[in-house]
């Protein structure tokens, strides 16, 4: 999500009432705008999610450079964790700095580049694995591949 308070209230309301248990918003919004989210989590029990950088290339122009500043912003609002790139492993090690505990999921694995492994030791809780399996001529094998991959690391 990435709106105004209101509309992002209205989204993260329809998203949580359909059963979702989390929801990931944009810190590029503003604290008021991320709020919104912290509090229709809260009524629905559910995680809020903050994206302090993206995994392609042009996330480095305009993203990347605030992305401590949104990191901390996620703190101030509460929220369960954060994205970060596993394009970029030394990006997840200095947000990691910032959020302390909260969780880490890193987008990128595969398709973009990213290192499962570089970006598990640089400090993400999770994974976004996604086309590198679901465009795979044979999914089941290719998700194997990974696993077996993080559990020889």
């Amino acid at each position: 999500m990435a709106d105004i308070p209101n509309t992002n209230r209205l989204i993260c309301q329809a998203v949580l009432d359909a059963g979702a248990s989390g929801i990931i918003a944009q810190a590029f919004t503003g604290k008021d705008s991320l709020q919104a989210c912290r509090e229709s989590a809260a009524e629905h029990k559910a995680d809020l999610f903050v994206v302090t950088e993206m995994s392609h290339p042009g996330a480095e122009l305009f993203i990347a450079p605030l992305a401590e500043r949104m990191a901390r912003l996620a703190v101030e609002v509460d929220a369960a964790g954060v994205v970060a790139p596993a394009t970029r492993p030394e990006r997840i090690r200095r947000i990691r700095s910032i959020i302390g505990e909260r969780i880490i999921i890193s987008p990128g694995v595969g398709a973009q580049s990213g290192s499962a492994r570089a970006a598990l030791q640089a400090g993400a809780d999770y994974l976004i694995v996604g086309r590198s399996i679901y465009e795979a001529k044979e999914p089941a094998i290719s998700a194997r591949k990974l696993l077996d991959l993080l559990s020889s690391a």
